[in-house]
C-alpha cells in the first residue's frame, strides 16, 4: 500500500520525551480517528514494522539509534474525555492530569492520587500506574482496545485483565483506545485537599523541575528501590551527562546534554551496586525503545 500521507519518516523522538534523549523513529503517526489508526496499522503490518504507542514520553528511554519501526501518538477522539453520572470515559490519549482534574470539577472522587502525574491514560492503563497506594486499576470498569492484527476494536471488562503492581495484561499487540472509570461522589473541597496534599508530597520528595522520567526502578517487594540506591552510596552519583538525584535517589536526572545510553548505563550500574550489596536485582520501571549497548 501506498504511505499514508499523514506518516512521516525519520521523526526525532527526543522532542517526545521527558529525558530529552533519543534517536529517530523510522515512521512516525499522530492518529487522530479510527480509520487513520487502521490505516497506519495496515501500513506497518505490510512492511512488518513493530509499532509502539507513545504517551507522554515521561516514562520512556528512547535509544540513541531511535526506533526501527512505526511510532503512533494518539490525539484528536482518541483524547477525549466524557463524564455520565458517575462514569469517566477517557481516551487513551488524553492527559491523566487532565482527567483527574475534571473529575474534581465534577466532584468526583477516586483519580485524587493522579494529581500532577504526567503521562497519558493509555500508558497509566497498560502500566497499571499508581501512588500513595492507589492504582488506576482500582477504578477501571471497561478498556477499549484496537487490535493491530484483526484491525478490529474489542472491549474488555476488567475481569478479563490481569493486573499487578506497574503491570497489565494487557498484549502489546492491543492499542488502548479508551477506558471507563467508576468515579463516587463527593465532597469537591475534600477531593480539592487530597489532590493538594498529594501534589506537594511529589513537589517535595520528587525532581520534577528536572529532565527525569519518573521512579526509574519498580520497589522490589517489602521495600523501596529509592532506599537501596542510597543505601549503596550513589545518591549524586553522576555518570557522563547522567546523574542519580539528590533529591529521590529512584530519579536519574538529565543534568546537561546525557546521551541514552549514558542514561542506560547509570541504570545497569545500579544494578550492579544494589544487587552486590543487597542481592536485590531491581527491575526498570520505565519503558527502554530501542537497541542499548551492554557495557562491562
Amino acid at each position: 500500500m501506498k504511505t499514508p500521507n499523514f506518516i512521516e519518516r525519520k521523526v526525532p523522538l527526543s522532542q517526545f520525551t521527558s529525558f530529552k534523549v533519543g534517536g529517530p523513529a523510522d515512521y512516525f503517526a499522530q492518529v487522530g480517528n479510527l480509520s487513520e489508526l487502521k490505516q497506519a496499522v495496515a501500513f506497518s503490518n505490510e512492511h512488518y514494522l513493530d509499532i509502539f504507542v507513545l504517551g507522554k514520553g515521561t516514562n520512556l528511554l528512547v535509544s540513541d539509534k531511535g526506533f526501527r519501526g512505526l511510532v503512533l501518538k494518539l490525539s484528536k477522539e482518541f483524547a477525549r474525555i466524557v463524564i455520565e453520572e458517575n462514569t469517566l470515559v477517557a481516551g487513551g490519549g488524553a492527559q491523566l492530569v487532565r482527567t483527574a482534574s475534571l473529575a474534581f470539577s465534577r466532584s468526583l472522587s477516586g483519580l485524587e492520587w493522579a494529581a500532577g502525574i504526567p503521562g497519558t491514560v493509555g500508558g497509566a492503563v497498560k502500566m497499571n500506574a499508581g501512588a500513595h497506594g492507589f492504582s488506576i486499576s482500582d477504578i477501571i470498569s471497561t478498556i477499549t482496545v484496537f487490535d493491530s492484527d484483526s484491525l478490529s476494536l474489542e472491549k474488555l471488562r476488567k475481569e478479563e485483565v490481569e493486573f499487578g503492581y506497574r503491570f497489565s495484561s494487557i498484549s502489546n499487540k492491543k492499542i488502548i483506545l479508551e477506558a471507563a472509570f467508576k468515579l463516587v461522589e463527593s465532597v469537591q473541597e475534600e477531593i480539592k485537599k487530597k489532590m493538594e496534599s498529594y501534589f506537594a508530597e511529589r513537589k517535595r520528595t520528587q525532581p520534577l523541575q528536572q529532565r527525569t522520567a519518573g521512579s526509574v526502578f519498580k520497589n522490589p517487594k517489602g521495600d523501596f528501590a529509592g532506599r537501596l540506591i542510597e543505601a549503596a552510596g550513589l545518591k549524586g552519583y553522576k555518570l557522563g551527562g547522567a546523574m542519580v538525584s539528590e533529591i529521590h535517589a529512584n530519579f536519574i536526572v538529565n543534568v546537561g546534554s546525557a546521551t541514552a545510553q549514558e542514561i542506560y548505563n547509570l541504570m545497569r550500574k545500579i544494578q550492579h551496586e544494589v544487587y552486590s550489596k543487597f542481592k536485590v536485582m531491581l527491575e526498570p520501571e520505565i519503558i527502554l525503545l530501542g537497541e542499548f549497548v551492554e557495557v562491562d
